[in-house]
């Protein structure tokens, strides 16, 4: 990444030195001393740089507003070069060449193309230990690329190859998926850079080219007297009881909806329930407390699921686990509209209420499980504040008791 500093320190050498900003912009500082921004980009197939400007009468963020306003002309089809430089003349030579023998395209190396980076890249997440369930998710969206740029040389994915690969997800109307794929797109993108296979990320430009979705959040029912009703509603539920435990338990507990579908009876130890980091969000290991009303649950539960090793097990899905959309669906059916209160609104309320009440802050985000953004405070400890969590946990419970005992 260029600064300032770096360019008015680097001294000429007896070559030219060049020093990268990302994106295919650098700095070429040459043997004389001048130094020149100039940017490169593939254009009709061909690798090509124009000069766009001498330091210091060109600023550094004067360049890199070229750098996107080229990005731009790339992501209409249009040559950068008519702009920000003068195209070469072509020989007569270099013409009949080309009409006598045209040179036949040779094919991409196996390990240049586009199938080949995006292993790469999910490799170096797999190494950074990113959780299983987001390893899977990017595995999805990454074949949604391979029909349109697989066995292209990353070098030759275009800006229109990225829309392509959206606009299926987006003409299915999962406008979350889409941006999730583009997404992607820049971080393969980006990662080639990195590793000098690659000078520019068309994913970049086609940020407003996908519609974007109706970003409401997630919806959760805070008032104590409408959570009330909504405890009642659980607690008579007469349908699947895997599926009345989970939403109770989600309801005193208030985990993600992945890490309850994936809870495990060896898990549970005594008044605690210790989640593995793979199950987690942020792949961090945590501890839950486990309140006087949760244990009951699990104990009514036991005999029903304790001879396997998921608490909450399906019959009917394929890796044994209950679906999210199962347990929105039980608390659409019990008259609770997805407008109103869906599975994460459990959290929403439980932050909320405990606010309320006065709880610590800090105590009640390590119990959400939220990442602690001050680094300096020290190696992330799943057991932080654990004695006051579980005092905190108890009181949650017996309040939403009260709650549901009021009508």
């Amino acid at each position: 990444m260029l600064t300032v500093t770096t360019i008015q320190a680097t001294k000429p050498g007896p070559k030219a030195i060049r020093i990268r900003d990302g994106g295919g912009l650098f700095l070429e500082v040459t043997p004389a001393g001048a130094r020149y921004f100039k940017q490169a980009f593939r254009y009709d197939g061909k690798q090509c740089n124009v000069t766009l400007g001498a330091f210091p009468k060109m600023k550094l963020g004067e360049a890199r507003a070229c750098r996107e306003a080229i990005r731009t002309i790339l992501f209409n089809g249009g040559d950068p070069r008519m702009q920000f430089g003068v195209r070469r003349r072509r020989t007569k030579k270099e013409d009949e060449e080309e009409t006598v023998a045209p040179v036949a395209p040779q094919p991409t190396p196996a390990d240049a193309t586009w199938r080949s980076w995006v292993g790469r890249y999910l490799e170096k997440r797999k190494r950074e230990h990113a959780a299983v369930g987001t390893i899977k998710k990017l595995s999805l969206h990454a074949a949604r690329t391979f029909d349109v740029m697989g066995d292209k040389a990353i070098r030759d994915c275009t800006a229109q190859d990225v829309i392509a690969a959206c606009r299926r997800y987006e003409l299915e109307g999962k406008l979350n998926s889409a941006h999730a794929v583009r997404a992607l797109c820049g971080q393969v993108f980006r990662f080639a850079i990195a590793h000098g296979e690659a000078d520019f990320d068309p994913a970049s430009p086609t940020r407003d080219a996908i519609a974007r979705p109706q970003n409401i959040g997630y919806r959760g029912i805070t008032e104590p007297a409408r959570l009330g009703e909504l405890m009642r509603a659980l607690r008579s539920y007469t349908g699947e009881p895997v599926i009345r435990a989970a939403l109770l338990l989600s309801a005193y507990l208030f985990p993600r909806s992945g890490e309850i579908r994936q809870m495990a009876w060896d898990q549970v130890k005594g008044d605690v329930w210790e989640v593995p980091a793979a199950a987690m969000k942020k792949n961090r290991a945590h501890t839950v407390p486990l309140p006087t009303q949760a244990r009951q649950l699990l104990q009514w539960i036991k005999p029903l699921t304790g001879g396997g090793s998921l608490v909450l097990p399906s019959r009917s899905s394929a890796d044994g686990q209950i679906t999210g959309n199962a347990l929105n669906a039980t608390i659409r059916r019990l008259g609770f509209s997805k407008e109103e209160h869906c599975h994460h609104g459990f959290r929403i309320a439980a932050s909320t209420n405990l606010h309320e009440m006065g709880w610590d802050t800090d105590w009640i985000e390590r119990q959400l499980a939220h990442v602690e953004e001050n680094k300096i405070k020290g190696a992330y400890n799943k057991a932080m504040y654990l004695p006051d969590r579980k005092r905190m946990m108890q009181v949650y419970a017996d309040w939403l008791d009260a709650q549901e005992a009021l009508q």
